[in-house]
C-alpha cells in the first residue's frame, strides 16, 4: 500500500530546501522518523485486524519510508510467507475468521487501519510536524 503525501504545502517546502543547506540530511532523517512512526502506527493497526489461522499473516507485515526528490511516502505491506495468500484475505468478504481478524484490514474501508478519514488525520499531523522540524533547521526559509 503506497502512500504518496501530496497537498502538504509545509513538507513540500521542507523536502525541497534541506536539499539547497548543510544540515539538510538531518532534516530529512527527522521527517522520516516521523514518516516511519505513522508506518509503524498503521502496520500495527492493520495486524492487529488481520485474520488469524496460525499467525502467519499478522507476523509477516511490514513498513518503511521512502524518498524521491521532493516526495516522501510510506508503505505498510504483507508479504513474505504470507504474499500468496494476504490479499486474497485481504479482498475476499465472504471469508469467515473464528480466531479473529477481518476483511479489508489494511485500507478501503472506515475500520481500516488505513481509510480516508485516518489518512486526512495523519496528513495534517505530518504537515504540523514538518513545519516544526523545518523551522528548527531552516528558520525563515521555512515561513513561506
Amino acid at each position: 500500500m503506497p502512500v504518496k503525501f501530496k497537498g502538504m504545502p509545509n513538507l513540500t517546502k521542507a523536502l525541497q530546501e534541506c536539499r539547497k543547506i548543510a544540515t539538510g540530511r538531518t532534516l530529512l532523517a527527522q521527517l522520516g522518523t516521523e514518516v516511519g512512526k505513522m508506518a509503524a502506527d498503521i502496520q500495527r493497526r492493520a495486524q492487529e485486524m488481520a485474520p488469524v489461522k496460525e499467525g502467519t499473516l499478522r507476523g509477516e507485515a511490514r513498513s518503511g519510508v521512502q524518498f524521491r526528490q521532493a516526495s516522501l511516502g510510506l508503505q505498510v505491506w504483507f508479504g513474505g510467507l504470507a504474499s500468496s495468500y494476504a490479499e486474497e484475505q485481504h479482498e475476499n468478504t465472504h471469508f469467515r475468521h473464528p480466531k479473529g481478524g477481518k476483511h479489508h484490514f489494511l485500507y478501503g474501508k472506515s475500520y481500516s487501519a488505513w481509510s480516508p478519514k485516518t489518512q486526512a488525520a495523519l496528513l495534517r499531523v505530518l504537515d504540523k510536524q514538518a513545519e516544526r522540524i523545518a523551522r528548527e533547521h531552516i528558520g525563515s526559509a521555512a515561513r513561506g
